[in-house]
């Protein structure tokens, strides 16, 4: 009986794998999460809030803010709050996510892997913000989403990402509205002093 070459242990260790669960645990969902890929088509998806905002504010450094003031400067709100914990803005598309099988390596030893993830090829989000407009203007916060969306991306394989660049995630900026807020002013009624009896 010969000994099994790298690629053999390689193999006996990708059987022992379940791609379909890999693939299924790996994707953002909104409520009940699938049990098998038929149930795709009835998930509701999202990204998380705070993904988004690390995406913005690594391109607002482009133009020269620090990240911790770029940071202060505004707030992604979430749709939803799953049961994990992971504030997430809703991801509509039009078909179901597939299965994608990548060959990476894990960062810190270097042992390559076979990766399993969802991949949306057609997604769009609605993404509110609450910015201070004494910290950064509206055209600038705008132009940091764009840059954000061209040179940073969100999600796995992303040109910017710590580990990886790659070309996924990339999106552009179709619309955005403004609202000012004023908040309310805060009055405080002052009594007069009641003189004391002598």
């Amino acid at each position: 009986k010969g000994e099994l070459t790298n690629f053999d242990k390689y193999q006996k260790k990708l059987e022992k794998k379940d791609p379909e669960q890999i693939f299924l645990n790996s994707l953002h969902v909104v409520g009940k999460a699938p049990q098998t890929v038929k149930d795709l088509k009835h998930t509701r998806y999202g990204f998380p809030a705070c993904g988004i905002k690390a995406a913005v504010v690594r391109a607002a450094t482009t133009s020269d803010e620090k990240m911790v003031d770029a940071r202060m400067a505004f707030h992604v709100y979430a749709d939803f709050i799953p049961d994990d914990d992971s504030d997430q803005v809703e991801l509509f598309t039009p078909n179901p996510p597939r299965l994608r099988r990548d060959i990476g390596r894990i960062p810190k030893t270097g042992t390559v892997n076979t990766l399993y993830r969802g991949e949306f090829l057609e997604w769009t989000m609605k993404v509110r913000v609450r910015y201070l407009s004494n910290l950064v203007s509206c055209q600038q916060l705008l132009a940091w989403f764009e840059t954000a969306g061209l040179v940073v991306g969100i999600g796995e394989w992303r040109p910017c990402g710590k580990n990886s660049t790659g070309s996924h995630g990339c999106f552009v900026v179709k619309s955005a509205v403004a609202h000012e807020y004023t908040a309310p002013a805060i009055t405080q009624k002052v009594e007069p002093a009641k003189a004391e009896k002598p």
